[in-house]
């Protein structure tokens, strides 16, 4: 956790963002990083501060006051570059942000996501798959780090579903096995996170 001038413990902030872009013809709210970040709620409770954005002017405006310390971005083919292009500009404000992405528009072999890692080097970590206990995981590895990002590469270790570079590198962490029960992952609707986007 973050620690305040009067020492008071406060929570991680962090962003959840399923851009599109305006007036594009996908309107729908991201249910799975929704989920994501609901689960990360639930769990870790106080130590963490969530918001989801759609609306890259919210996100914009969000951004004018606050730095998230992990900022996570769905990546669909339509969304992509406006995800990246966000990442790029939160890493130039705030080089220790964590950028976190996750979603279907990623290579499924390893040369592929590799290159994908390279060629996008303001991307920390992807996760693949499904992500609601790969993020908790992915968390509470940094968490443990102080959320020192240098710290987690050098030691090279095996996040579930969990993908990044390190010294020219791709490091994956075993696949978790897919939910079986959706009741695990609290609902994002009745938890209030997705009222802003209604």
């Amino acid at each position: 956790r973050e620690v305040s001038r009067l020492g008071e413990k406060m929570s991680v902030k962090i962003s959840f963002s399923n851009l599109v872009h305006t007036n594009h013809s996908c309107i729908g709210i991201g249910l799975g990083i929704a989920q994501v970040a609901s689960m990360a709620s639930e769990k870790l409770g106080d130590q963490v501060e969530t918001q989801i954005f759609q609306r890259p002017e919210d996100f914009i405006a969000y951004l004018e006051h606050e730095t998230p310390k992990i900022a996570c971005f769905s990546n669909f083919m339509w969304n992509k570059n406006l995800s990246i292009e966000f990442s790029r500009r939160i890493k130039l404000k705030s080089p220790d942000t964590i950028i976190i992405f996750g979603g279907p528009n990623y290579p499924l072999d390893n040369k592929g996501q590799k290159e994908f890692l390279q060629a996008h080097p303001e991307i920390d970590f992807y996760i693949f798959r499904e992500g609601e206990f790969a993020f908790l995981g992915l968390f509470n590895k940094l968490k443990e780090l102080n959320f020192d990002v240098s710290k987690l590469r050098e030691k090279g270790y095996k996040i579930p579903n969990t993908h990044y570079l390190t010294g020219g590198s791709i490091v994956q962490g075993d696949l978790l096995p897919q939910l079986k029960e959706l009741d695990e992952i609290p609902s994002p609707y009745l938890s209030g996170l997705c009222d802003n986007l209604l």
